[in-house]
């Protein structure tokens, strides 16, 4: 639907085929020089060490919007298992993406198993959530990374499942939404510490106690 819209309607105006070009262009780096494509997609290039890239890769870094870097190198991968067609690699991206929602909803399930109908809805299905996370943009990836960072924080700060999982889950989707949408998680840290917060406060059975606490 997202892009349908966008070619149909907006004439590929807008962000996403800028991101859908670049991306594609730096996947081809992949095929010509392997190392500088792994370079940038770790985000190991910089304006002090370009120099070191060949300039004739065919792809050169936003270094004035991180940002739009950022993006690019996140759907680099994608592009490359999509062949450059932008219906396919959103049919990857969203697979990939739709994996992360599932496993949240699943998580939120476990608390409330006999909603999980009102779950999926609230997740899964709302219209305009549906849309904008279902392109090849930067809101597709904060989303469902966002979601990814509370499954991560509950269980290792909740449940204390200390394990290599969930340490990659809350320290990759953190660095994942940090170089899209830095904003977004200084509010998913704010809004994670409030909620710990409350759950150990909750646990202070005296109603005098709580009040100082």
């Amino acid at each position: 639907m997202f892009a349908l819209i966008y070619e149909y309607i907006y004439k590929w105006g807008g962000d996403t085929y800028s991101y859908f070009r670049q991306s594609s262009a730096l996947g081809d780096v992949l095929f010509t020089y392997p190392s500088a494509y792994f370079k940038h997609l770790f985000g190991f290039v910089t304006r002090g060490n370009i120099g070191l890239i060949p300039s004739n890769i065919g792809y050169y870094p936003h270094f004035s919007d991180p940002q739009m870097y950022a993006i690019h190198r996140f759907l680099s991968p994608f592009t490359i298992l999509g062949l450059k067609n932008y219906y396919l690699i959103g049919i990857v991206l969203n697979f990939f993406l739709f994996l992360i929602n599932w496993k949240f909803f699943s998580f939120v399930s476990k608390f409330f198993p006999d909603r999980k109908k009102l779950i999926a809805i609230a997740i899964l299905f709302v219209p305009s959530v549906l849309f904008w996370s279902s392109g090849l943009n930067k809101d597709a990836f904060t989303f469902s990374f966002a979601l990814l960072f509370i499954v991560g924080f509950h269980n290792l700060f909740f449940k204390f499942r200390i394990n290599f999982w969930n340490v990659f889950y809350l320290i990759f989707s953190a660095y994942i939404v940090l170089a899209l949408k830095p904003y977004i998680l200084y509010s998913l840290l704010i809004s994670s510490v409030i909620w710990l917060g409350f759950s150990y406060l909750q646990r202070v059975k005296n109603r005098i106690l709580r009040v100082f606490v």
